[in-house]
């Protein structure tokens, strides 16, 4: 199985890039560019290097990662102005299977729940703590989370300790602030679950990190993704799934946002392999 290889950002995005594979995984294509040295500014060296896109502060850069015999050497960042280089603060990651990808979305549900801004936020959307604002359609409810509004679920409140209601709000919640966006062509890029509600979208990887971060901030114990191959092949999606009720669940509660028109319960039908992983 092909070794994948990624980038942890400071932002709290996971960028993994992307080697032929079992997990739907296209090899990125490298093209030579000369960087200077560490050790001597004014002489050069030739690599090959791979972008990938760092998502932090308020502007998108470049990183340039040169590879060679198959592995990382050295990470620059370039800033927008293309001037000065400068070492950014990443770790680099290698997984060679399913497992390993995995773990490191397990991984940013771990650093999103450190957040203590995502519990003030899951609360105020459960329990109903909205702002409003005028819009063309009139007042608007909107649920504030890190300096930003966020639509809210118009929803009667649930009952005390209805999980599954509460997994409503949260599904309705993150379909109307949540766009499907699919990672830049030859990146995996796994986002805490602030970094995904603050950029207003992701994929799949995404909605399990937030989904399960989500819950786990409101007392859902079990949470896990979902992997699913339709030929027994290749890993070709992954979905949350969320057990009810929150103590000792007796139903797993599967939440795929990615596909159109779908509701809560709703999941891929007759896949020829499934593997399950706990979130936490």
């Amino acid at each position: 199985m092909p070794e994948s290889s990624g980038v942890l950002t400071n932002s709290g995005a996971f960028l993994l890039s992307r080697g032929g594979g079992p997990h739907r995984i296209c090899r990125p294509v490298d093209f030579p560019f000369y960087e200077s040295s560490a050790n001597d500014s004014s002489s050069f060296v030739k690599g090959h290097v791979r972008p990938v896109v760092a998502i932090g502060g308020n502007a998108l850069s470049w990183q340039y990662i040169t590879v060679g015999r198959g592995r990382a050497l050295t990470i620059r960042r370039w800033s927008r102005t293309f001037s000065d280089m400068v070492q950014p603060h990443v770790s680099f990651w290698r997984t060679g299977n399913i497992e390993g990808h995995m773990e490191l979305i397990k991984r940013q549900v771990e650093k999103s729940l450190v957040d203590p801004g995502l519990r003030d936020l899951t609360v105020r959307i459960v329990s109903r703590s909205y702002d409003h604002v005028q819009t063309q359609n009139g007042m608007k409810p909107v649920v504030t989370g890190w300096g930003k509004h966020f639509w809210a679920p118009e929803r009667p409140v649930c009952p005390p300790k209805d999980a599954a209601c509460e997994l409503l709000d949260l599904w309705t919640f993150v379909v109307l602030n949540c766009r499907y966006v699919y990672d830049p062509d030859g990146t995996d890029l796994f986002a805490t679950a602030k970094v995904t509600l603050l950029a207003g979208g992701g994929d799949c990887d995404d909605a399990v990190i937030l989904f399960c971060s989500m819950a786990r901030a409101i007392g859902f114990t079990h949470c896990y993704g979902r992997v699913v191959s339709m030929d027994g092949q290749q890993w070709v999606h992954t979905y949350p799934m969320i057990g009810c009720p929150k103590d000792s669940p007796s139903v797993a509660i599967p939440l795929d946002v990615t596909v159109e028109g779908a509701q809560p319960g709703w999941q891929v039908s007759n896949p020829a392999a499934v593997a399950d992983f706990p979130m936490f």
